[in-house]
C-alpha cells in the first residue's frame, strides 16, 4: 500500500510539472493508433498525398504509436521510480520530428486550401523544442538525475 501510495503522490508531483509532456505523448500515441485503426485515413484528403508519398499509414502509424508509448513509460518513470531526463529529451526530440514531418507533409500535399493541421502542428513542434530544453536542463541541474 505505501509503494502504491508513494508512486501516486510522486506521479501526481511530476505530472503537473510536465503536463505538456504528458499531454504531447498521448497526442503522439493517439495519432498512431488513429493511423493503425482500419480504414483509409490518407485517402480521406489530399492534404496526406506527400505522407502518404513518404510511407504509408501503418509505417507512420507504427512510428508514432511506439514514440509516443515510450515516452509515456518514460515520463512514468520518471514520476514514480527513477530520474530519466535524456529518455524525456530523446522522446521529445522525436517528436519534433514527426509533428514537423507531418506539418510539412500536410503543407506538401495536393489539398485546394491549406491543411488546418498547419495550425496545430507547429504548435506541437514547438512545445516539444521547449520539453527538450527543459529536459536537457532538468539533466544538467541534477547530474542527470532528473
Amino acid at each position: 500500500m505505501i509503494v502504491v501510495r508513494r508512486m501516486v503522490v510522486d506521479l501526481g508531483k511530476h505530472f503537473a510539472v510536465r503536463a505538456s509532456e504528458w499531454g504531447l505523448a498521448g497526442m503522439a500515441a493517439g495519432y498512431g493508433v488513429a493511423l493503425l485503426w482500419p480504414g483509409d485515413t490518407f485517402g480521406t484528403s489530399a492534404s496526406y498525398s506527400f505522407m502518404a508519398a513518404l510511407a504509408n499509414e501503418a509505417t507512420w502509424g507504427l512510428a508514432a504509436l511506439t514514440i509516443g508509448l515510450i515516452r509515456l513509460m518514460a515520463l512514468f518513470i520518471n514520476g514514480t521510480y527513477r530520474r530519466s531526463p535524456l529518455i524525456r529529451a530523446g522522446t521529445a526530440f522525436l517528436c519534433v520530428g514527426l509533428w514537423t514531418a507531418i506539418a510539412l507533409g500536410l503543407s506538401a500535399g495536393d489539398a485546394r486550401a491549406p491543411a488546418t493541421g498547419l495550425a496545430i502542428y507547429p504548435v506541437l513542434a514547438a512545445l516539444d523544442i521547449w520539453n527538450v530544453y527543459r529536459s536537457m536542463r532538468d539533466g544538467g541541474e541534477h547530474g542527470g538525475r532528473t
